[in-house]
This record gives C-alpha cells, structure tokens and sequence, in this order.
C-alpha cells in the first residue's frame, strides 16, 4: 500500500526544509501543545527543500506493509515555523473515516 501525504502552501511566501515525519498509530491531541507521538511508531521522515506560496506538493511512500484498519498519523514542519512548529494544521484523509477519528479525539478528551 501507497501512503501519500499532500502539503499544502497556504501562505503568498515559500516555506524551506519542509519535513513531514510519518508514524503508523494515533496521536493523543491536548488544546495549544504538539501532537504527542510518543505511542506512535515512526515509519520514515521525508524532507523537501522548498514549498513555492500557494502551492502543493506530494510525498509518497511507497509498498508499505499495513493492515486495513492502520492509522497513519503525519507531523509537517518547516524551519519558519519556530516553537508552533506542528500545531497549524491537520487533515484526515479517506474522508470516511473522520467521523471515527472525531469519535476517538472526543474520549481522549474525556479521559
């Protein structure tokens, strides 16, 4: 199985070393800090030197062993960022499986 993690420039300046860190397990999200991924095993790190203003970009790993149900959880970040480094922006992707995830982030807030 194919993972592809889309990046997004949503800023009118490029960005430099964009590195997304790609782990198979599901973060633990608490309001104003980083992901925590401690629980979360880290399949690879891919870097790209430059995201131009406004646009996108693709990383692909390719012929990864997983199962159906694996969660994939990925961290962007960029040397601009400074200390809000992954606390910007997340996506879930197939869009059916957000409900689950919204479900699943909703207990980890009550426990």
């Amino acid at each position: 199985m194919d993972i592809e993690v889309r990046v997004f420039g949503n800023s009118y300046t490029a960005v430099s070393e964009i590195e997304c860190k790609i782990y198979t397990g599901e973060a633990v999200y608490q309001k104003y800090k980083n992901a925590d991924v401690s629980k979360c095993t880290l399949i690879d790190t891919l870097r790209m030197p430059k995201l131009d203003a406004l646009s996108r970009q693709a990383f692909t790993l390719k012929n990864q062993k997983l199962s159906k149900n694996t969660v994939i959880t990925v961290t962007v970040s960029h040397d601009e960022l400074g200390d809000i480094n992954q606390k910007c922006y997340w996506g879930i992707y197939s869009y059916e499986n957000f409900a689950e995830s919204v479900k699943n982030l909703a207990s980890q807030k009550q426990g």
